[in-house]
């Protein structure tokens, strides 16, 4: 969308400051509704290293549990309002994988929650409401 400057208007003409009024008008709405991205649009997979990680710009995070559990944290949600993360489980082994809301604040996962359990080759994806994380999508 391509946005140009107004013309000034001739003070002296009452039609020409109403014409270049709405004109920015209409310009500042459609402004408001353009999509606000505060982060990459290309997101990173990333490989879980560790039995503890926290997530902050990946979008999706792949875990292997086969030698030990892992407790994956989401970040703070008012920080990431409508942004999405990804928790994809690669093994079937009897570990556990668990997907916790942040360690910082009170915050729940759909209302009630403050964890969910990914099942083995299960992946889980998180949204943010910037209040709380809502699951949007499950696969296994």
């Amino acid at each position: 969308m391509v946005f140009r400057l107004p013309e000034t208007p001739d003070f002296t003409k009452p039609e020409e400051v109403e014409i270049a009024w709405t004109q920015l008008i209409r310009d500042l709405d459609l402004l408001q509704q353009q999509l606000n991205v505060q982060g990459p649009l290309e997101t990173n997979i990333v490989f879980a290293s560790t039995s503890v990680y926290n997530l902050r710009n990946e979008g999706t995070l792949l875990v292997n549990a086969s030698v030990s559990n892992a407790a994956i944290y989401l970040p703070e949600a008012y920080k990431y309002r409508g942004r999405c993360f990804t928790v994809k489980r690669l093994d079937s082994a009897v570990n556990t994988v668990i997907v916790h809301t942040s360690t910082t604040g009170y915050q729940t996962l759909m209302d009630t929650t403050v964890e969910v359990t990914i099942s083995a080759l299960a992946s889980y994806t998180f949204q943010s409401n910037g209040e709380q994380y809502y699951i949007v999508n499950k696969y296994g």
